[in-house]
């Protein structure tokens, strides 16, 4: 029962990265003078684990909850938790609550 747990931990964690890559990809795509770098430092995460998740193709490593909060706080230009939680869908926002719903 342990590994199934475990497995099941990294396929909810993939998807974040999954949904977190098609979002970035999209703002990229809506502002193209934007470098990775840029994004990096707006959104104050680090620029090696942004270029990780946009342009690695394996899905190893965990997202740290507090780069996917201020990542997506960037990207969705909301700086109130509980707004941004309800902005955010699917495994991205059971992660965010997960991990910072007892702080609404």
């Amino acid at each position: 029962m342990k590994l199934l747990g475990e497995s099941a931990g990294i396929e909810i964690q993939g998807s974040i990265k999954l949904q977190l890559s098609k979002i970035v990809a999209e703002y990229l795509k809506q502002h193209p003078y934007q470098s990775l770098n840029q994004l990096a430092q707006k959104s104050d995460v680090s620029f090696t684990s942004l270029r990780r998740l946009v342009h690695s193709s394996t899905q190893e490593g965990e997202l740290s909850p507090h780069f996917v909060l201020n990542l997506c706080s960037y990207l969705f230009k909301e700086k109130q938790l509980h707004k941004l939680i309800d902005r955010t869908h699917g495994v991205l926002r059971d992660f965010l609550s997960k991990h910072y719903g007892k702080y609404i």
